[in-house]
């Protein structure tokens, strides 16, 4: 969909991926989360270097994932970027071939190690603050989460390879299923 709407020099692009998930036992809903959560920093990583460096295409590209467990379990990926009016093709078709490559080809070793240590440092930090206890033990009771993950620190990045991160990409990144909006200033013919 084209909306022309705004007065800002500036367009913006929203792609959304999203569907419905099986049922699974608590211990797995939560690993899919948290690994949801990495196919999003990768998705980070990757389209920032495609499209604001390598394109020149983009100040910032936002990614969001999230996942719902109640009523019915569900995903949804959300990437947002602001663009030259013109553009917007260009750079959501560069946006699909990288969501394409991630699903085909197996990333280098070093977005990895990236990807561990973020979650590493993140969860750190996180385990010295009150608000992060509350919080989790409050996520671990509401969904039945092992307490066990509150201070764990090792199971998710050891389960981030490579082969599982082409494997989210394929679980989550359906290019013949997501939704595109271009919003155009009023002024873009």
């Amino acid at each position: 969909a084209v909306v022309k709407k705004g007065l800002e020099e500036q367009s913006q692009v929203f792609i959304a991926f999203g569907g419905s998930l099986p049922t699974v036992d608590a211990a797995t809903a939560y690993q899919d989360e948290e690994m949801l959560s990495m196919l999003q920093n990768l998705l980070d990583i990757r389209l920032r270097e495609v499209v604001r460096e390598e394109k020149g295409g983009s100040y910032h590209v936002n990614v969001s994932a999230s996942m719902e467990l109640y009523p019915q379990r569900s995903f949804m990926v959300e990437i947002l970027f602001g663009c030259q009016p013109g553009r917007e093709q260009e750079l959501t078709d560069a946006i699909i071939d990288e969501v394409e490559n991630l699903r085909k080809n197996l990333v280098d070793q070093s977005y990895i190690t990236k990807l561990q240590e973020a979650y590493r440092r993140s969860k750190e930090t996180a385990l010295k603050t009150n608000s992060y206890w509350v919080t989790m033990a409050g996520r671990a009771a509401l969904n039945d989460f092992p307490t066990t993950i509150i201070a764990d620190t090792d199971t998710i990045p050891n389960m981030v390879t490579p082969q599982a991160m082409r494997q989210l990409a394929q679980r989550y990144l359906d290019p013949n299923n997501y939704v595109l909006v271009f919003l155009e200033p009023e002024s873009a013919q």
